[in-house]
């Protein structure tokens, strides 16, 4: 949550303010099919956070983020995103902690949905949504390293037409790293999520998968992180009505970081894992693909230009109507996004950006394919 880079001392606390605004152009507001509509945006992101330092090692901190979407034409879409979080952290030579809590309340923008063969835009949505964590990590000599993490994410819309989509996930996660190299470390992890859905309990289910892989030291001029596993998901309520599934399959994770120079750094995401669609009645889907960044600094012209380029395939488990054919299908997405910036400091508690976004998804049903363009460009302060 944090943006401010400017530090400032308030006693024993470290203050940290932020402010940014945002000219966004966006070509496909509603993400339709057909009949798309185009609008500017005012974009206002306030924030702050504060930190104690305790004892030079343990620090607390309570962070703030808004984010105030005021649309031109479309103003029945203006929303106010706020986030609040707070957590310790408490640093020992071997032993490590981590407890927090983040708290948003804020609206889902207007969006195509399905409830069953019946394909509408919805208004947006509003929601509040609660997620502490735990975070442990314990050093057994120079090449043992135990790790232990806990995560509860509540998700309720405000509106009683929307609570269908309310979902309350568990996810509990244990590894255990082995250096055999200065910089490299083995790894075995296992992760388990318990996912309930209050107004649809035949999504309800139980997901573990457990994992191999190795990682590299960050220090390193090539770092990351290569994981490979399989998971195995049970549902408790199955109904018959919705079609054959196979939830089980490879679970797969890549961070990596390569330093050409001082200046230029290239950076590759992939994975495999199951997610839920909450604007497709909770149906869950294999997101596999991958994200390709690179930026590089014009040190002469104090000018860092980015670009990134992300494709996924999203095959969905359960069947549902197809609204082309009114069958019995399952959905399968294939969606391309694009991002391309310049972003330069004007003094040292101002920095501009300017920035390029693509999005494109195709699906076999048809109402569910989009695809648009953004234009941003935006002032962002720390002072």
């Amino acid at each position: 949550m944090q943006r401010g880079w400017q530090s400032h001392q308030l006693g024993a606390v470290r203050v940290r303010p932020y402010l940014g605004y945002g000219a966004v152009y966006r070509s496909n507001l509603f993400q339709t099919y057909s009949n798309k509509q185009s609008d500017f945006c005012n974009l206002i992101t306030p924030g702050i956070q504060f930190e104690l330092p305790v004892a030079g090692t343990h620090k607390i901190s309570l962070g703030y983020l808004a984010n105030g979407y005021l649309y031109r034409r479309f103003s029945g879409n203006d929303h106010y995103d706020q986030n609040i979080n707070a957590d310790v952290s408490v640093n020992f030579s071997k032993l490590s902690v981590k407890v927090g809590n983040t708290y948003r309340h804020a609206a889902e923008e207007a969006s195509v949905t399905q409830n069953g063969p019946s394909i509408t835009l919805q208004p947006k949505r509003p929601y509040n949504q609660d997620t502490p964590y735990f975070n442990a990590a314990y050093k057994l000599a120079d090449r043992w390293r135990f790790e232990t993490n806990y995560q509860f994410n509540y998700l309720a819309y405000s509106r009683t037409q929307d609570q269908i989509n309310n979902y309350k996930y568990n996810t509990l996660g244990a590894t255990i790293f082995y250096k055999f190299w200065p910089k490299t470390s083995a790894l075995i992890q296992y992760v388990a999520t318990i996912g309930t859905f209050p107004y649809d309990n035949n999504r309800n289910y139980l997901s573990q998968t457990p994992m191999l892989g190795i990682t590299w030291d960050p220090t390193a001029k090539l770092s990351g992180t290569i994981k490979v596993g399989y998971t195995v998901t049970n549902y408790s309520n199955l109904n018959s009505g919705l079609g054959s599934f196979d939830p089980n399959g490879v679970a797969l994770t890549i961070q990596t970081l390569y330093r050409l120079s001082s200046y230029t750094q290239v950076s590759l995401v992939a994975q495999r894992s199951l997610q839920s669609d909450q604007n497709y009645g909770n149906n869950t889907y294999f997101n596999q693909g991958l994200m390709l960044t690179i930026s590089h600094l014009w040190h002469y012209f104090n000018v860092t230009s980015y670009g990134s380029f992300s494709y996924y395939n999203n095959p969905y488990v359960f069947s549902s109507i197809n609204p082309d054919t009114n069958q019995l299908e399952k959905r399968n997405d294939n969606i391309i996004y694009v991002n391309l910036g310049l972003s330069r400091p004007i003094i040292k508690w101002l920095q501009m950006r300017l920035d390029y976004f693509y999005y494109n998804r195709g699906s076999n049903f048809t109402p569910f394919a989009t695809n648009e363009n953004k234009v941003m460009l935006s002032l962002q302060s720390s002072f």
